[in-house]
């Protein structure tokens, strides 16, 4: 449950017993995907080597939080990705309750997460003291919108 009252899913995959232990094992990995999206986009079963394979295939602990802008009926609520901050710390605190108080989670974002997540690592609400690296796809702290819609926003807000 969110500090603002909305409950997300966390998703949780295991190391393989048949991995081979390549990362260390007290550093988990957190997925957050984009909008409209959940853990889908990180485990889709119809890529030969999807990343939640390839992660605990080396021996990660992987999670994937499903923010309010996520796959969800909350985020038909006009939720916004400001909000989804919130999510990525209940993520780090279901993390922090199962592991070592020294623990730094590694952070995949992909898109809207990426931005949720600057945006709360900028105000505080995510500390940064949690995390041990992150990898940001498509964007992070300063979305580029393409000229199209560029153009489109000018028409709508002259």
């Amino acid at each position: 449950m969110a500090s603002d009252g909305i409950e997300t899913t966390i998703r949780v995959w295991y190391p393989d017993a048949k991995s081979h232990p390549q990362l260390d094992p007290d550093v988990p990995v957190l997925f957050v995907p984009g909008a409209a999206v959940d853990h889908g986009i990180f485990a889709l079963p119809t890529i030969k080597l999807n990343a939640i394979e390839y992660f605990t295939g080396l021996g990660a602990t992987c999670l994937c939080v499903t923010h309010q802008v996520g796959k969800t009926e909350v985020a038909k609520g006009g939720r916004t990705i400001y909000d989804a901050r919130l999510d990525i710390v209940v993520a780090l605190d279901h993390i922090a309750k199962r592991y070592p108080p020294t623990t730094k989670v590694y952070i995949v974002a992909h898109f809207v997460g990426s931005v949720a997540l600057s945006m709360g690592l900028l105000d505080g609400t995510i500390p940064a003291d949690r995390i041990r690296g992150i990898t940001a796809s498509s964007v992070f702290m300063n979305p580029k919108f393409a000229k199209v819609n560029m153009i489109k926003r000018r028409r709508q807000f002259p």
